[in-house]
């Protein structure tokens, strides 16, 4: 079974795979060719990130995550980007235990606190506070552009000189 975030997996067999084997199809998938990604800097934790993400939407509809995959969705996230946007809350929690900024007590009341406040509005703005869109408006969030380096700055620069 390849990994490929942009389609729905197969839950059972993605969890009776091995943390490892789920890991290496992730890592084989993000360096195939014609893969769209931005630049990854952590392979292996960029895979585990997926993984993470992943092994909590197998578990079905009474996972935050299942249910937060399928508002991300309706709001006009792709597969892909809502698994990262997913990611982001997972990643920063993993950092504010290592870092002692959270308690292990208190992982799962903040993790489901900051899956609530999840949208597409709020991934698209970075985490900034956002204000949910009135009800029955919908308006896809476009995927963002990829960030500039300073060379591709300097480059432009001089094309308007």
């Amino acid at each position: 079974m390849p990994y490929d975030p942009t389609k729905k997996l197969d839950h059972e067999a993605w969890l009776g795979l091995g943390l490892r084997q789920r890991q290496e199809q992730v890592e084989v998938y993000h360096v195939a060719p014609g893969a769209w990604h931005p630049p990854i800097v952590n392979p292996p934790r960029h895979a585990m990130v997926h993984v993470v993400v992943e092994s909590q939407i197998a578990r079905g509809s009474g996972s935050p995550a299942y249910a937060k995959l399928q508002q991300l969705s309706r709001e006009g996230l792709h597969r892909h980007e809502a698994i990262h946007a997913l990611g982001s809350v997972y990643i920063h929690h993993a950092d504010a235990v290592d870092q002692g900024r959270v308690e292990m007590d208190d992982v799962d009341r903040s993790v489901l606190a900051k899956l609530a406040g999840l949208n597409a509005t709020s991934w698209a703005n970075h985490g900034k506070p956002s204000k949910p869109r009135a009800a029955g408006r919908k308006k896809p969030v476009k995927n963002r552009p990829k960030p500039r380096r300073a060379k591709d700055r300097k480059k432009k620069k001089k094309k308007r000189k």
